[in-house]
């Protein structure tokens, strides 16, 4: 009996240890981003997207739920502004209002590369389409390319040609070469990298540009303004149409993948997606709050607040 007892007792001790251990590693755990998302990026493939914070991290997330797969990592020391991948989806940049850019692995998030020469916070960068140069903008007035290899700055846009002001956006055509930039002096501009020379300059909103985008084949340039407009622009300097059904700024603007559709976020909530054909609506959503930033992948998913998907896009 004696034996019994102590047996018993032993068992009892034992689950006291064992039970609570065992119920904290089942329990799943929950990551969170506790600033404002202000960029958002699809990997190559579609199967997750990274998101950038205000709060200096940046987090990668499943595209099925929206959940963070992995703890946020900070790497900066201000506000996330941007981030994109690689062409090849292995690597990704994320730009700050700490004046630099950053290379970082994808698997292990270790930081491969660190650009450095803005005088301002940088406000955008994203990668030409080759993966062998960064495209940067920033609040101190410039333009900057650099290559990725060795980290060094290989081009900047004369001052007499660039914007007078902030510039706040940009992006890069997929023929690899041309790319545009806009900011608070409310002009896009078209430039060459081969030339490295201004192509054109478009008067395009009333207000500052905040986004841009480009289409598949690189022949059409979307723009978005804190004037509540979202402009579509033939490559060759013309305005073809413009969408002012937001209540306040736009704040993001991008093509599907095929072209065929035209989202936008917006501070006033709403999601909206438009023919570029007919340019007329064919989708709307409303976030719980102001919609910061979107995107799509070749599956049809959009990104605002939360996961949408648009099986006809």
């Amino acid at each position: 009996q004696q034996q019994q007892q102590q047996q018993q007792q032993q068992q009892q001790q034992h689950q006291t240890h064992v039970e609570p251990h065992l119920s904290v590693q089942r329990k799943e755990r929950v990551y969170e981003q506790f600033g404002s998302l202000t960029s958002i990026a699809f990997s190559p493939k579609g199967d997750l997207f990274i998101t950038a914070s205000d709060d200096t991290s940046y987090a990668l997330r499943s595209v099925r739920d929206a959940r963070i797969v992995e703890e946020p990592r900070r790497g900066h020391a201000g506000a996330l502004t941007s981030c994109n991948f690689h062409p090849e989806g292995f690597h990704f940049i994320t730009s700050s209002k700490d004046e630099s850019i950053k290379l970082w692995e994808l698997q292990s998030g270790r930081l491969l590369a660190a650009f450095r020469g803005h005088q301002e916070g940088v406000m955008e960068a994203c990668f030409f389409p080759s993966g062998k140069k960064v495209l940067s903008v920033s609040l101190d007035h410039s333009i900057r390319i650099w290559d990725v290899e060795s980290e060094k700055e290989v081009a900047k846009a004369p001052p007499h040609l660039g914007h007078l002001s902030a510039v706040r956006s940009c992006c890069v055509s997929p023929g690899d070469n041309v790319f545009v930039t806009g900011g608070d002096d409310n002009f896009l501009r078209v430039w060459d990298s081969r030339l490295k020379g201004l192509v054109r300059k478009l008067i395009s909103h009333s207000e500052t540009i905040t986004t841009i985008g480009f289409s598949s084949d690189g022949s059409s340039i979307l723009s978005g303004s804190p004037d509540k407009s979202c402009r579509l622009w033939d490559l060759r300097g013309g305005l073809v149409h413009c969408w002012d059904k937001h209540e306040d700024a736009v704040s993001q603007v991008t093509f599907t993948p095929s072209s065929r559709h035209i989202i936008t976020g917006s501070w006033d909530r709403h999601v909206i997606v438009y023919s570029s054909s007919t340019f007329m609506e064919v989708g709307r959503w409303i976030c719980e709050s102001a919609c910061c930033s979107v995107s799509a992948t070749s599956l049809g998913t959009v990104r605002g607040e939360g996961v949408r998907d648009l099986p006809s896009l």
